[in-house]
């Protein structure tokens, strides 16, 4: 699950520097270079890319070997964890027919997906472009939390 998302907390260019402003304040952007042995290896550790200076973060909901390398371990949820179970089972998108490949409702969406993506692109829509898979079909807002 990726979080961090702070409302109201934008990119802004000052002097050819970005920055984050939030709340009518300048908060500089500075990566810090977090280094650490702890390994992804299993479930309701938070993680963050390195290099990367905003607030974005995510839980593992099972183990994710593939994230020792990009990201780093900094902490675990100790309270909480039916809530992240929780949202690790909203729906999300595929990209693809959770249909058996070939069946006629695979058809059907498969037909479907082309049909809007076709008229999304004759209509300018640039948004048909982006593929999200991987992300939550609903937002998720979590208005009070402990502290990390």
């Amino acid at each position: 699950l990726e979080g961090g998302k702070i409302n109201g907390l934008s990119k802004t260019e000052i002097a050819g520097v970005e920055e984050y402003e939030w709340m009518g304040r300048l908060l500089p952007l500075s990566p810090a270079l977090e280094a650490n042995g702890l390994k992804h290896d299993s479930r309701m550790l938070l993680s963050h890319r390195k290099f990367n200076p905003g607030p974005e973060f995510a839980i593992t909901v099972a183990p994710s070997p593939q994230l020792d390398g990009p990201n780093t371990v900094f902490g675990e949820v100790l309270q909480g964890q039916e809530l992240v179970s929780a949202m690790a089972q909203l729906p999300f998108v595929t990209g693809k027919s959770l249909d058996p490949s070939g069946s006629p409702s695979d058809q059907w969406w498969q037909a479907q997906n082309r049909y809007f993506q076709s008229l999304a692109k004759q209509l300018g829509d640039t948004r048909v472009s982006n593929k999200y898979p991987g992300k939550l079909l609903r937002r998720v807002e979590v208005t009070k939390c402990g502290v990390l």
